[in-house]
């Protein structure tokens, strides 16, 4: 216990910095995949590589799919952590697996292509979705500074309007369900 304390407060201290740190690591393990790739025969013809990142592309977008669908029963905010969590792939663990895995194999080219093409397409996906995403989060919650009661009931009440069955998530939105009958 008391040795730890001061390991972590140091990290505490200097957490920016190693995340930076983190980042450049991952930074170099790309770097030098993408150089050891290139600097053999990468045996992929470009005619090979526009198909093969078609598939990339089109799996992506099954995943996302599958998984907005998967998870249509979560809370909004948790329904984006699932979509972005489950279709995430990273290099940083991805390729040393293959690497070693595949170690010494000619054709470790073909082997990393698809990873290192899905990894920037997922960023750039994810960018690209954030905002909307963020608007879909924000639109579900209550207006900060409301009162997460009031807007519970707001909802129950407009549900019971339309004649439409309140969901019931917690003991707290069915206490409201319940009052607002």
């Amino acid at each position: 216990g008391s040795a730890v304390a001061p390991v972590a407060r140091w990290v505490k201290a200097h957490k920016p910095h190693l995340a930076r740190l983190s980042e450049l690591c991952l930074l170099a393990i790309v770097f030098n995949a993408f150089c050891e790739t290139f600097s053999r025969d990468f045996g992929l013809p470009t005619a090979t590589l526009l198909p093969l990142f078609a598939t990339v592309v089109a799996v992506h977008f099954v995943a996302l799919g599958a998984a907005w669908l998967a998870s249509a029963a979560l809370p909004p905010a948790d329904r984006v952590a699932f979509l972005l969590t489950a279709t995430s792939k990273t290099l940083g663990k991805g390729l040393p697996l293959v690497r070693i895995l595949f170690a010494g194999r000619t054709d470790l080219g073909l082997v990393c292509a698809p990873l290192l093409m899905h990894h920037p397409f997922q960023l750039l996906t994810g960018a690209l979705l954030a905002p909307r995403l963020a608007r879909y989060v924000r639109a579900a919650s209550p207006p900060e500074g409301a009162d997460a009661d009031a807007a519970l009931r707001e909802r129950a009440e407009e549900l019971l309007k339309k004649r439409l069955p309140v969901p019931r998530v917690s003991r707290d939105e069915t206490a409201v369900a319940s009052a607002a009958h």
